[in-house]
């Protein structure tokens, strides 16, 4: 799974795979990569970033880490209805 994630390049492949990594073996590298990749997921030019970002709101908050919850309280109050109610589904505030 590594060698996946050191070699692809796509963005929520890399959310997919460092959360899958992390839930095996609690590698802490793993927050780090899927945080970066979260990040470049937000392009408005994109018409499917709202979706993507919805999709990795519920992997990111599989770390359970404060860093990664302060990523998605960011969406809460976005002015996107869906990216605001999906930011609080998975902080649990819905």
């Amino acid at each position: 799974m590594y060698e996946f994630l050191k070699n692809n390049s796509d963005t929520m492949s890399k959310i997919i795979v460092s959360t899958s990594i992390f839930a095996i073996n609690q590698d802490n590298d793993m927050v780090d990569i899927a945080i970066t990749s979260f990040k470049n997921l937000e392009n408005t030019k994109d018409s499917y970033y709202v979706y993507k970002l919805i999709t990795a709101f519920y992997y990111l908050i599989k770390f359970n880490k404060p860093e990664v919850n302060e990523i998605i309280k960011e969406y809460l109050n976005h002015k996107e209805y869906l990216l605001s109610y999906n930011a609080k589904r998975a902080l649990g505030n819905h």
